[in-house]
């Protein structure tokens, strides 16, 4: 199967209609959707007020993002983050509900933060920044190598997800 389909895509790999605000899979196109812009990493990328509010990709590249706008912008336009100013990974440690969802969980202390989907009919996939892949990245699992080792981080969920 196509390994960036979600359960709303269509067999021939269309993305269908747009998930529900709120839905695990409303967070998995807009990771896709960010990881398709090709943003690279920059420390305190996209934090400005309103920044995480735009789906402009130039907006996006010239800024830079790194783990927490990431992170605050895929919650955003998945309907799980009210504002549009990013979080720190610190201030994501409070997000949504304590402990890990069924199907997304935020990772989260004061030094990283990041988001893990276990999605059936979809599979193990992470939404990390990592340098070495040049900034915010929806993968496989594992394939941030040691970034996804969630010893000492927060985990972290949506009600419902």
């Amino acid at each position: 199967g196509n390994p960036f389909a979600t359960r709303n895509d269509s067999a021939t790999g269309d993305s269908g209609p747009p998930a529900d605000q709120g839905s695990v899979d409303a967070a998995v196109q807009a990771a896709k959707q960010l990881s398709a812009m090709g943003i690279i990493y920059h420390y305190g990328g996209s934090h400005g007020p309103g920044l995480i509010g735009t789906t402009d990709p130039a907006t996006l590249r010239s800024q830079g993002m790194d783990c927490s706008s990431s992170t605050s912008w895929v919650l955003h336009q998945a309907g799980m983050f009210p504002s549009t100013t990013a979080d720190d990974s610190t201030g994501l440690e409070s997000w949504g509900k304590a402990g890990q969802g069924n199907e997304m969980t935020v990772w989260a202390n004061a030094i990283h933060v990041w988001i893990e989907f276990n999605v059936p009919g979809l599979g193990h996939y992470e939404m990390n920044t990592v340098n070495d892949l040049g900034g915010p990245r929806f993968l496989k699992w594992g394939d941030s190598g040691s970034m996804t080792s969630t010893a000492g981080f927060t985990p972290r969920h949506y009600p419902g997800t």
